[in-house]
């Protein structure tokens, strides 16, 4: 009959990170991809002809890419980038979830978005708050 040997010890510390590493691997992108649906009302007041597309691409861990589209008298959201925007708007996943959980004040977010266009068009983005406390 075979003795069985006892673990070593275990490392919780390094596992909790392990573990938290992959969830935040796998739920981020989807985090961000639900944040950026309220998009939509936070642009609700700001004025644009119909057809104006922003394209909006959120860089690192989460990267992915999304259009707003006014369309008569409201903003749609559209997953993948605009071929014609008149306003690129590119922000790191950290700090767009920051900002969208009001870890970020609006005026420290305008400053880590990068523009290409028209800035009054990036500016809602900064006052998107997809929660709540």
């Amino acid at each position: 009959m075979e003795e069985l040997s006892r673990p070593g010890p275990i490392d919780t510390t390094k596992a909790f990170r392990d573990v938290n590493a992959a969830l935040f691997e796998l739920l981020f992108g989807p985090v961000i991809a639900t944040f950026a649906r309220g998009l939509v009302h936070a642009y609700r007041d700001c004025g644009a002809a119909d057809g104006t597309e922003i394209a909006v691409r959120v860089t690192g861990a989460a990267s992915q890419s999304m259009s707003l589209r006014r369309d008569v008298d409201r903003w749609e959201l559209w997953s993948g980038g605009s071929a014609t925007p008149a306003t690129r708007i590119s922000i790191e996943a950290d700090r767009a979830w920051r900002l969208w959980t009001k870890g970020l004040s609006a005026a420290e977010g305008e400053r880590c978005l990068l523009i290409e266009g028209e800035w009054r068009l990036a500016l809602p983005l900064t006052r998107h708050v997809a929660i709540l406390a």
